[in-house]
Order: structure tokens, then sequence, then C-alpha cells
């Protein structure tokens, strides 16, 4: 089974190239490749032993029943058995929600949510993003084989095989980038409440409702996040929880911590960050990392809220650069790149059109799928060859081993482009008889 999962992802790819060399849909080896994605997702989460297994789900098990123990699940000591509570108060009650069932319910609830969401996230995806452009529509044949790329790479089959709250962030951010297309804020403001489970990828979403008429939307955003914090947090021990559960996060952050970018963690190419590439480029002073770091992220946010808040973007190419631009924000790992969903559909539906702007569109998609398909031993035997090459070993290391983060900033550059060019040079429509 590990031979198959390994290789399965090469045809994924070879997808891509093929779909982009030809020019045209590939229905029949979408569906293929989709199907063939199944049971491997389906032997992942339930039949391959693996010792990760459920790692993270079992962390959220144990929170939720801490907190339904009216305990305090940041104090808790750090135990060899299950990870720790890092995720913030709004999060709680979902835990809570896990421990009321007996393990094996809840992970085979949980497990069988992430693999619906693997395999119909691209038609979330296409179905927002048609709502958000009518004029412009995307064809379902189109984005054929799509699901079957985002359940092969390797942050999809690790999000669920560790049971992480990836496939939650994709369904409550495209949901809520659906409603604000639809004119409906409120329902936007709640999804947006419940993305707050990952601050860091949520947050950067809020450019989308920057403009005043959304007020309705931060209501609604503030009401569920309020409301689920004190579902299970006392509002008198929120200030502390909070200070107990950022000491915990920065500790996660420190040199050979889990979160770690520098290369005393074992396992730093998964660590999604800025500040892994300006390390990898031969900063070191911690402080001056995390500084330059936000000052390259506020730039970032400065710049997409410019374009956002003066109509510079059509509504589907707005949410797809703030989704691709999520994954730069502060840090993730590999599961959390199945946001990408969004903006890989975005830019495959529009690559086939005839335009000056599909070159950029086709840059993105294949930066946006080198993002996706991260290859840890990979990089990491690259690394350890780097320090015997000399010279030549520092582009290695800033460049190549990092790979997946520079291809993320690719994506965005890429989609940027595409995005003023779109405004300026439309795309050729789509008939309606070619869209189901």
């Amino acid at each position: 089974m590990d031979a198959v999962v390994k290789f399965t992802p090469l045809l994924a790819l070879a997808f891509v190239v093929a779909r982009i060399a030809l020019r045209r849909p590939l229905p029949l080896w979408g569906h293929a490749l989709s199907l063939l994605a199944f049971p491997i997702a389906i032997a992942i989460a339930f039949v391959v032993p693996n010792p990760f297994h459920a790692v993270d789900f079992r962390a959220f098990h144990e929170t939720g029943r801490v907190v339904l123990a009216g305990g305090d699940p940041y104090a808790v000591a750090d135990s060899p058995d299950f990870l720790p509570a890092l995720n913030p108060p709004p999060a709680l009650p979902l835990f809570a929600m896990f421990a009321s069932m007996p393990f094996d319910v809840a992970w085979a609830m949980w497990a069988t949510f992430n693999i619906a969401v693997l395999f119909l996230g691209v038609e979330l995806a296409r179905r927002v993003i048609n709502r958000a452009e009518p004029a412009r529509p995307i064809a379902f044949a189109a984005v054929a084989g799509l699901a079957g790329v985002i359940a092969l790479s390797p942050g999809g089959r690790l999000g669920l095989l560790y049971g992480q709250l990836h496939a939650w962030e994709l369904v409550t951010v495209t949901l809520a980038v659906g409603c604000l297309a639809s004119s409906r804020p409120l329902m936007a403001g709640a999804l947006l409440g419940l993305a707050s489970f990952k601050p860091q990828t949520m947050l950067p979403f809020l450019v989308l409702i920057l403009k005043p008429r959304e007020w309705r939307a931060w209501l609604a955003m503030a009401v569920v996040g309020f409301g689920l914090t004190f579902l299970a947090t006392p509002p008198g021990e929120l200030l502390t929880r909070l200070r107990e559960m950022n000491d915990r996060v920065a500790r996660f952050g420190d040199v050979g911590g889990l979160n770690d970018y520098s290369y005393a963690n074992p396992h730093s190419e998964d660590v999604f960050s800025v500040a892994s590439l300006l390390y990898a480029l031969g900063m070191r002073e911690r402080g001056v990392i995390a500084a330059t770091q936000m000052i390259l992220i506020a730039l970032m946010g400065v710049a997409i809220a410019a374009k956002v808040l003066r109509d510079r973007w059509s509504p589907a190419a707005s949410a797809s650069v703030v989704a691709c631009a999520s994954m730069l924000f502060l840090y993730h790992r590999s599961a959390d790149l199945i946001v990408l969903a969004l903006p890989l559909t975005y830019a495959v539906g529009r690559m086939d059109r005839p335009g000056v702007q599909r070159k950029w569109y086709v840059g993105a998609v294949l930066a946006m799928t080198a993002s996706l398909f991260i290859y840890g031993n990979v990089q990491l035997a690259l690394l350890e060859s780097s320090w015997g090459m000399g010279a030549a070993g520092w582009f290695v290391r800033a460049f190549v081993v990092p790979y997946p983060i520079w291809a993320s900033a690719v994506a965005l550059g890429c989609l940027w482009r595409a995005a003023d060019l779109d405004r300026r040079h439309p795309a050729a429509r789509l008939t309606p008889s070619s869209v189901p």
C-alpha cells in the first residue's frame, strides 16, 4: 500500500501537465484519477495502520474531554500520548462534541467528513466561483480530475491521516466566499467565525469584508466567534487561557520545536512560512526574521486590500488571490494547502480561454500544483546533501529545499497578474449550453 500511495501522486502530476498541454478538458482521465484516489483515501482513514494515525484528532478528542470535565485545556501538562491544545477557544465546542462520543465513532464521522470534502471541495469551489461570476461560468468538465489531484496530494493525504482541520477550513472559507457573492453577509460572517478554528487561514479572508457595506459580516463573525468561545470558556478565564495558549504556541515555535522553521527541527520542511524562506536565505536572528516576516505580510495585505476596495479585480479573482496569499500568512503545515482548491479551480477554469492572461493562469496552475506536492523525504535528502556542495549548497538550501513555499509565492504572483489582465481584457465566455 505504501508503494501505491507514493506512486499515485505522480499520476496526478502527469494529469495536470497533460491537462495544460492539450488545452482542453480531460473528463475521462479526470474521473478515473478521482476514482483511483477514493479507495486510497478510505484505506488511509480506516484500513492501513500508521503510527501517526489520527494523531491530531486524538489531541482534539482529549482536549474535548478536558472541556467537558470543566477544566482548562491550555493548562494541561504536555503528554507523550497526545498533542496539547493549540487551537483558539472558538474551536473547543467542536472538540467537546468529539469527546461526547466514543473515540472510534467520532473518528469515523470526522474521517468521513474529511473524505467527502476532499472529493467535493473542487465542485464546491466551482459553484462558488460561478455564483460570483455568473457571466463567465466554469463548466464541470473543465475541472474534472482536480478532486483527485487534491485528494492525492501529500497535504490532502496527511491531513486525512492526522485528522486535521484542513477540510473544515476549506469548506468554511469557500462557503463564506459564496455567501458574499450571494449578498448574504450575515451567513458569510458566521462562516468566517467558524473558520477561526485556524486563524492563520481565516484572517486573510477578512480582506474580502473590508468595505463598509459588509458590516453585517463583521457583526455575525463576532457573534459566532464569541458565542462559541463562551460556550466552553468562562468569560473571567478568557484572557488567562489566551495567554496560556499563546505561550504554548510560542514554545512550539522555539528552536527545535514542532513548528520551528530552523534546521534544528527535524521536520522543518513541513513548516510553511515566509520566515522559513528568510531562514533558508541565510537570516539567523529570530527577532529580525519575525519583524521582516510581519513587514512583508503587512505589505502584501495592504496591496491586496487596495485592489479589493477599489474593485480592481473580479470577485472570484479576489477570493482566489486571497486564498493563495493565506498560505503565506504566519505559518502552515502541508495539510493546510488544500485551501488552494479554490484558486486552483479558478485558474484551471480560466486557462483554456483565449486571452493574454492564459500564460499567467497556466503558471499559477503549475506553481500551485508544485506547492501541493510536497515531498519531505526528498527535501530532507537535498538539505543533507547541500552541506557538502560548497557555494552551490546555499542555492539548494535557499531555493530548492523550500520549493513548495517559493511555488506558492510564484502562484500568487501569477494569479495577481492574471487578475489584473483579466479586468482589462476579459476572456472569451463559454456558451450557456456548455455549462451544466
